[in-house]
């Protein structure tokens, strides 16, 4: 991926821009990129991969992790610049150690955004008292890059929801119910979901994501009300056919790329 700038997201602290300014004579301070590697379009992971690993359990088709590696140069008016600039990268970029980091990059005019940690450390290299070569990597558990910017819809409109991304798109549900059942369907994927009982009148959210699936009524998880055949629909990339019986919907989620 041929990317100018990105910016570092961490979960507590200052957001930092890598790219900020280029090789040229009187450079001002900042950070240039001189070699960013995306790992292409995540495969799917199977058991099989694993197999000279203890105990490991892969579910079948599970996408892969994915490595963003970046390299560049630190660039100050003195060595002290040099060095406050060094502490900022190395603070931003460990802050995945603990926790998480964003890189954000914008392409093709949509803002997208892998989370990610620090894989092993930022290795940093004087090459003069103006600049400090840098190099690091950040491992993705999830490798699909997010649009920063929520697309909303309304489940079960004639008008089909529109997911831009190439990847699957996974949508956050509020539902008022108006019947004692409600199924909400795509049936762009096949994918319905069956909840019963439940009180007209009642506020329902369903988070889709999986491994964060959940349904709640007024805060609580009532998960037990989700029928045994269901599933938690997604949305296919492009347009995407809805419906809701026993109830009315909006759906909000955020168009991904794996590419």
């Amino acid at each position: 991926m041929n990317l100018k700038q990105i910016t570092l997201i961490p979960a507590s602290g200052s957001n930092l821009v890598l790219g900020s300014v280029v090789h040229t004579a009187g450079m001002p301070s900042g950070f240039t990129i001189d070699t960013l590697e995306l790992d292409p379009a995540p495969r799917r992971l199977y058991q099989n991969d694993l197999a000279l690993v203890p105990g490991a359990v892969v579910a079948p088709g599970q996408l892969a992790a994915r490595d963003v590696r970046v390299a560049g140069m630190i660039v100050g008016a003195d060595a002290e610049a040099v060095r406050v600039l060094r502490s900022a990268l190395i603070t931003t970029v460990n802050n995945g150690s603990g926790g998480t980091v964003g890189v954000r990059w914008t392409t093709e005019g949509t803002t997208r955004q892998l989370e990610g940690h620090l894989n092993g450390s930022v290795v940093t290299r004087s090459t003069g008292s103006h600049f400090l070569e840098y190099e690091f990597s950040i491992v993705c558990p999830n490798p699909i890059a997010y649009s920063t910017t929520a697309s909303t819809g309304t489940w079960g409109s004639a008008t089909p929801l529109n997911n831009t991304g190439t990847a699957s798109a996974w949508p956050e549900l509020v539902i008022t119910a108006t019947a004692t059942s409600v199924v909400v369907t795509n049936a762009t994927t096949a994918e319905s979901l069956t909840i019963a009982p439940v009180a007209v009148g009642n506020v329902i959210t369903v988070l889709t994501e999986p491994g964060f699936e959940l349904i709640t009524i007024a805060g609580a998880p009532v998960l037990n009300k989700m029928s045994p055949t269901s599933r938690f629909p997604c949305l296919a990339s492009g347009n995407n056919t809805t419906t809701i019986t026993g109830g009315t919907a909006t759906a909000t989620w955020y168009a991904g790329w794996g590419e």
